[in-house]
This record gives structure tokens, sequence and C-alpha cells, in this order.
């Protein structure tokens, strides 16, 4: 699911249902912050909600900043 060490740590340690949770996540992650998969910055930010969630490391593991669930824009 993803390149590198990264990917064979999340391979080894992540089950299928936690990476479907996480991509639900990223797509909320990437809807709440205009966030465009193409750029390296957008990047950056993705892995690091990615690590907080899947591995509860940093300050990324939570709700995108703003999130209020049932809201439109």
């Amino acid at each position: 699911p993803h390149p590198g060490d990264l990917g064979r740590r999340i391979y080894e340690n992540v089950s299928k249902e936690g990476w479907g949770e996480w991509l639900q996540r990223l797509q909320m992650i990437i809807n709440e912050n205009g966030l465009n998969s193409a750029d390296p910055r957008s990047l950056e930010i993705i892995e690091q909600h990615m690590l907080g969630f899947l591995f509860g490391e940093g300050d990324f593991g939570g709700l995108p900043q703003g999130f209020r669930a049932g809201a439109k824009k």
C-alpha cells in the first residue's frame, strides 16, 4: 500500500480493516485540508497523518483541524 520501509511496516503491522479505516480517514484529510496528492508538501502532511493514525506517532492521529461531522462547505 505504500513504498519503502514505511510500506513494509504497514504491511507487517496493520490489518486489512485498519488499512480500510485509514483510507476513509485519508479521504477526509485530503478534502478538509484541500490537499493535492501530486504536491510534495501535501504528501508530507498525508504521511504525518498516516503515522499518527496507524501508529499513534506525532500529533496527527485525530480528526482534521476544524472538522465538524455533518458540516457542508
